[in-house]
């Protein structure tokens, strides 16, 4: 029966690879011709003002926007499928390098803002289900909706105001504020493990808890309130009723069969939450001087670094389909029936 059941998980995975694989070509195609549509001439951006027509047109053939756009989607998705990213036009250095540098830093904002919104969410809202008419379910609401009703980009600077500048217990911008030393792996916890170095993994802590609470909270809202009524469609089943039935306590009938079994469609929002934060969390590293991939992103578009946007998206997209094949893994470790 196992090696049957583990037959079959390998054969969902496969197909959900191939889908995925089909999806990443599909996105890829659309980034590439969403590119090409947009206004403006990057070459403008390379020369000096006032430049001639001549050196112009000898920027765009080095290039390759002279050529027919066949052929440029047709170097590209070589290029995506060889792991050549190219060079970014206004960086002059390899986009990969570029995207590999920043990319630490928004997977630590999205791994604390997930674990944040999990604490706050799915926790919280776990507790509101189970206080279903109480007081402590409407204040866990009117905290929800009131996360999510207030931006980023006011409750940032207000809690930066308060906490840094007014109050000082926690840094204003940054990532970290002392000499990292020797860099390992360019993610500051693990390096700080590795090294031993505690100085360094408390100082990270505090530079990064602020802008992580703040997306956290944000991201709450949502969580909490699908937490709320997937906990609550749950525990009207009658294995919980029969749980209860034989003397368990609350809590253990909460979190051992109630929230296990209301954790897949959690999962689910959370999984595609995070791998959107890589892209998104653009107005957070902004307001914190964070350079991560979000805002590389943004200043590409703004001076049309095609290769550094490519890659950039190419990135995002990948990292959206490597998570929608872990997410199968999980609803499968989580729900048996997956595997059927």
């Amino acid at each position: 029966m196992k090696r049957r059941n583990l037959k079959r998980l390998c054969e969902v995975l496969l197909v959900r690879a191939l889908s995925a694989l089909v999806t990443v070509v599909v996105l890829l195609t659309a980034v590439f011709f969403f590119i090409r549509v947009l206004p403006g001439d990057p070459a403008l951006v390379l020369v000096p003002e006032g430049a001639p027509e001549s050196v112009l047109q000898e920027i765009r053939s080095s290039l390759g926007l002279d050529l027919p756009i066949h052929v440029q989607f047709a170097d590209f998705m070589l290029s995506v499928f060889s792991g050549n990213l190219g060079r970014s036009w206004n960086f002059r250095v390899s986009v990969y390098a570029l995207v590999i540098e920043r990319l630490p830093t928004t997977i630590e904002l999205a791994c604390l803002g997930i674990v944040f919104a999990f604490f706050f969410g799915v926790v919280g809202g776990t507790f509101a289900a189970k206080n279903q008419g109480n007081y402590k379910n409407y204040l866990f609401r009117i905290l929800t909706l009131l996360f999510f009703a207030t931006p980023v980009f006011v409750s940032g600077p207000v809690l930066q105001y308060l906490f840094a500048v007014r109050w000082g217990f926690l840094p204003a911008t940054g990532r970290i504020g002392m000499d990292r030393g020797y860099v390992i792996t360019n993610f500051v916890p693990i390096d700080a493990l590795l090294t031993a170095n505690l100085r360094l993994l408390v100082d990270w802590s505090s530079h990064m808890l602020m802008p992580s609470v703040i997306l956290g909270l944000y991201l709450s809202a949502t969580m909490g309130r699908l937490t709320i009524a997937e906990t609550l469609n749950v525990m009207k089943e009658d294995f919980v009723l029969t749980a209860q039935a034989k003397g368990l306590k609350d809590n253990v009938v909460l979190f051992k069969h109630v929230l296990r079994n209301a954790l897949v469609p959690i999962v689910t929002a959370m999984g595609f939450q995070f791998a959107g934060l890589l892209s998104g969390a653009v107005i957070l590293e902004s307001i914190f001087n964070l350079s991560g991939v979000g805002s590389l992103l943004v200043g590409a578009l703004g001076t049309r670094d095609f290769p550094l946007i490519q890659g950039t998206l190419v990135f995002t997209i990948i990292f959206v389909a490597a998570m929608s094949i872990i997410l199968d893994i999980v609803y499968a470790l989580i729900d048996p029936r997956v595997r059927r």
